[in-house]
């Protein structure tokens, strides 16, 4: 070129010797063990995208002696807790299954539960907010469409801990939503955007904490955390438990747009209104959704006031209701009988009866539709009657089951856009059933037991959550729309085998290396093409 030899494209053919003897058969490769490379590859690469170990590491002081960063130390518990969630103890065993030893470069011998929990040690208190508002930076720059709505939801995860144990203060016994009131759990707040379900914040408190407190406590972080992202626009959506008048107060003077509900049964003149008053919703999305509208003075401010009506959600409340009064009612038979027979020998205290009566009746809506009474009889016996009101049950139908009450400073809103983004709820609480799963992020079981240790558990959970959602994002984009358990564990068959040619002429010279990856679907060859993970292929 321009008079001077110039390389254009150059192969390497390897030696005579070998290819001769390839050629005629003479070199036959020996298999090591299989690794499995398909999920691992695919969240190390999308974890790259999002500089994910440099932006740990810079926030956190680091080893020497040459030991891995703490950020590479984190990204892999990350991956774990996606692909299949070990202790640290067994981590290195997995590790080995894996394509990770090639990708990462780090031995075996340094992924010991030691060596896990000095790096974890070296995470600083202030450091996994910082890093989760620069991680959400770039995975929001990821993403195609910018989110106007934010969803905020609080859930609890239940710990092995002993109880008698005092060291850690985080881990206490509280309302637990998996009804394990025997051990001692651990609290988590998540916000999400609504159309890509994109971790933005998140904060792990102590066990004991009832919602609206903590929602007191979150909201100015996450308000910084919307600023410092972009989202000052967006609009909250919070549950009715985060409700109270003084955090509500919190809200407007941050002005920051939101969406909320209110308990129906604060606010019975609502509820007055009749069915028939209402409109059926024609967005596509709320098919069957009826609703009425207008300005109310709530929780001291002039608000936007939607009360939604769903027949799904009726239908479910009394059904609810019937099994619990098919219940109440035998135990209320058992009981009368009981009395009639006089079978006890002394005859029972009335206020003991009222008592046992109460917890008979305690299920949501039956005190209202069930009526009790205990009379004596000649003999000074304490007889109970009871009956059930169905004129009640239908009020309840008529005016309270499948209704929600939903508020909102957005005046200028149509009404089904409110219903729309108060729908966003849903998402924060499927990240928090993606947590709660033994799959594609899995927070249980929980192998920590002090409080710094289980602060850095959340973070590498949440930044594991961050990576699902992203690989969502990119199967979406080739038209692969499964659940993320799916996702993984199709992935996850994909495996490279390690090949050992023996040195030609003889077995003189050093063996030759190479790699295969198995044959993949074309969903799978999608899936690591559109990750990027063929790039780290063998």
């Amino acid at each position: 070129m321009n008079g001077k030899p110039r390389n254009v494209d150059q192969v390497y053919l390897d030696k005579v010797d070998d290819l001769v003897a390839m050629r005629q058969g003479a070199l036959t490769p020996t298999t090591l063990r299989t690794r499995h490379f398909g999920a691992v590859a695919a969240l190390w690469r999308l974890a790259g995208d999002l500089d994910l170990v440099a932006t740990i590491d810079r926030h956190c002081p680091q080893p020497g002696n040459h030991a891995p960063s703490v950020g590479t130390y984190l990204v892999l518990a990350a991956i774990n807790r996606v692909v299949s969630p070990r202790s640290k103890r067994g981590f290195a065993e997995w590790y080995e299954t894996t394509a990770l030893r090639r990708i990462c470069g780090i031995s075996p011998d340094q992924l010991s539960s030691q060596d896990f929990w000095q790096a974890m040690d070296r995470v600083p208190e202030a450091a996994p907010g910082a890093i989760m508002g620069e991680v959400a930076q770039k995975a929001l720059a990821q993403l195609p469409l910018g989110d106007e709505v934010v969803a905020f939801e609080c859930t609890s995860f239940f710990t092995w801990i002993d109880s008698g144990s005092s060291r850690p203060q985080m881990p206490r016994r509280g309302h637990n939503k998996a009804h394990r009131y025997d051990l001692r759990q651990v609290g988590l707040t998540l916000a999400t955007t609504v159309h890509s379900e994109m971790p933005l914040f998140n904060h792990v408190y102590a066990g004991n904490s009832p919602d609206v407190t903590i929602f007191r406590e979150a909201w100015p972080r996450l308000e910084e955390r919307l600023q410092q992202l972009g989202l000052g626009a967006a609009t909250a959506v919070y549950d009715t438990g985060n409700v109270s008048v003084v955090n509500q107060r919190q809200v407007d003077k941050s002005g920051i747009s939101y969406v909320t509900s209110v308990p129906p049964s604060q606010h019975r003149e609502l509820l007055a209104a009749p069915l028939a008053s209402f409109q059926l919703a024609a967005h596509p999305r709320l098919s069957g959704i009826r609703y009425s509208a207008g300005q109310q003075m709530i929780l001291r401010r002039q608000r936007l006031v939607v009360q939604t009506h769903s027949p799904t959600l009726a239908s479910g409340q009394l059904a609810g209701l019937r099994q619990h009064l098919v219940r109440a009612q035998a135990a209320l038979s058992e009981l009368q009988a009981m009395l009639q027979r006089g079978s006890r020998r002394k005859p029972p205290d009335p206020e003991t009866l009222r008592h046992e009566i109460d917890g008979i009746i305690s299920a949501q809506h039956l005190r209202q539709v069930v009526t009790t009474k205990l009379e004596a009889d000649a003999q000074n016996r304490p007889q109970l009657q009871f009956a059930v009101d169905e004129e009640r049950v239908t009020h309840l139908v008529d005016h309270l089951f499948g209704r929600r009450l939903w508020i909102t400073n957005h005046l200028e809103w149509e009404p089904e856009r409110v219903i729309l983004a108060a729908r966003g709820q849903s998402e924060a609480e499927d990240a928090f059933r993606q947590l709660h799963a033994e799959r594609a992020v899995a927070w249980s079981p929980m192998w920590h037991w002090t409080d710094q240790k289980i602060q850095v558990h959340g973070l590498y959970c949440v930044l594991g959550l961050m990576l699902v959602r992203l690989l969502q994002h990119r199967a979406a984009a080739v038209a692969d729309t499964r659940e993320p358990q799916s996702l993984i564990a199709d992935l996850d068959e994909v495996t490279e085998s390690p090949l050992i040619y023996p040195a030609a002429g003889g077995g003189r010279g050093r063996p030759r290396t190479a790699a295969v990856i198995s044959e993949t679907t074309p969903r799978q060859q999608s899936l690591l093409e559109a990750t990027g993970a063929l790039a780290i292929g063998p």
